[in-house]
């Protein structure tokens, strides 16, 4: 028996809500709640040339975001503010990466 989309996307928001690693972040003046991750530098972002720009990542339910971000937006964690520099959508559309660099790259 397969697991509904909408029963994957409520387990995710409770291990987000359970996670040590909790964060409330700001995108284009909404405010989500993600968990912050670190990515290896060197293997995601070397091959373009910015993995010094790199800082940590963040995973946020998708269906949380009123809208998608791009490359280049800004995102406020902890009131430093970071330029978004990469994103990934998960294989179900549950969750997406956002990738942080540092604002003036």
């Amino acid at each position: 028996m397969a697991i509904s989309q909408n029963k994957l996307r409520n387990v995710f928001a409770k291990l987000v809500d359970a996670s040590p690693n909790k964060l409330t972040v700001t995108i284009d003046s909404e405010n989500y709640c993600a968990t912050k991750t670190n990515l290896s530098r060197a293997i995601r972002y070397s091959e373009y040339g910015i993995s010094n720009d790199y800082t940590f990542s963040l995973i946020i339910n998708e269906v949380d975001l009123i809208k998608i971000p791009e490359v280049d937006d800004l995102c406020t964690v902890k009131d430093v503010i970071y330029r978004i520099i990469g994103m990934e959508v998960d294989s179900v559309d549950i969750s997406r990466r956002i990738d942080l660099g540092q604002r003036f790259a």
